[in-house]
C-alpha cells in the first residue's frame, strides 16, 4: 500500500502547475522583457518611446526574431532560449540585433 501512495504522489507532483511550461502569453512576456532589459537596444533607439514590438518568426538557427520600432529606428532582435538549471522556466537573452533602418 505504501508503494501505491509513493507512485501516486510522484505522479501528482510531476503534473503540478509548477512543473508545467509557461503559456504562450507569459513566454512572450519573458521575451519582451529580455528585449526591454537590453541597454544596447535602448541606446540604439536613443531612448525614444517605442511604437511596437512584434514577433516576426525565427532565423535559420532557430532563434526567435522580433522587430522593435521607435520613432527613428526599426530593427530586428534575435533571442536565444536559456533553459533552466533544474526546475524552472526558460528565460531568454539577446543573441543579436540589426542596425536601425
Amino acid at each position: 500500500m505504501t508503494a501505491f501512495w509513493g507512485v501516486t504522489l510522484a505522479a501528482g507532483l510531476s503534473a503540478s502547475p509548477a512543473a508545467a511550461a509557461l503559456s504562450g502569453w507569459y513566454d512572450s512576456a519573458e521575451k519582451i522583457a529580455a528585449i526591454l532589459a537590453d541597454a544596447a537596444i535602448a541606446d540604439q533607439h536613443r531612448q525614444m518611446p517605442l511604437r511596437g514590438i512584434e514577433n516576426i518568426g525565427a532565423n535559420k538557427d532557430g532563434a526567435d526574431l522580433w522587430q522593435v520600432e521607435s520613432q527613428e529606428c526599426r530593427m530586428q532582435v534575435a533571442l536565444r532560449a536559456v533553459p533552466p538549471k533544474g526546475v524552472g522556466k526558460t528565460t531568454y537573452e539577446v543573441a543579436g540585433r540589426s542596425a536601425c533602418d
